[in-house]
């Protein structure tokens, strides 16, 4: 099966066209939610399977959005994605230049300035207005470095699952 990312969580309905309100899980919704893309609704959990839907419209205000889909027309139906989430495909959704998946971060080495290995990037934890990375020391443990460029984040290498952090006093 084709690899999907998840890019929203589906509500209740609104109106009477069957339009459904869900919750953004995307920083570029204008990307990602364009008129006759493909969409897949199903639960979290599911691993294959789902409804497969072809965006008519949408509408934004902040993270939450208003979808209006091709094969939804009533309230009833419209209903019936409740709960559920929905999904693109990877190859559909590129990334701008510069930024990050956020499940593409778990698994990078990290590397103090000085070449040491850390541990492992094994969650985000996004708190405040900072996202963080949860990195397992190699000797057990964890600590969370926040995901600042050229502060604390020096160089990040994708291709190599590799990144080098800044190490300040109490990091550690």
């Amino acid at each position: 099966m084709d690899e999907w990312i998840k890019v929203a969580e589906l509500g209740k309905p609104f109106a009477l066209k069957g339009e459904v309100k869900a919750r953004s899980l995307t920083s570029f919704p204008e990307l990602r939610f364009t008129k006759g893309r493909k969409l897949l609704a199903r639960q979290e959990e599911a691993k294959e399977g789902g409804k497969e839907l072809t965006l008519r419209s949408y509408r934004a205000s902040g993270n939450a959005l208003t979808f209006l889909f091709e094969e939804i027309r009533t309230p009833e139906e419209a209903e019936s994605l409740r709960g559920l989430s929905l999904y693109i495909r990877k190859e559909e959704a590129p990334v701008p230049e510069g930024y990050y998946r956020l499940e593409d971060l778990k698994g990078l080495s990290c590397y103090d300035q000085d070449g040491n290995l850390l541990g492992t990037v094994v969650d985000t934890m996004q708190n405040a207005p900072v996202l963080n990375l949860v990195v397992e020391k190699k000797e057990g443990g964890r600590f969370t470095v926040p995901f600042l460029d050229k502060k604390f984040v020096l160089d990040l290498d994708l291709e190599s699952k590799k990144i080098v952090i800044q190490v300040i006093p109490g990091l550690l």
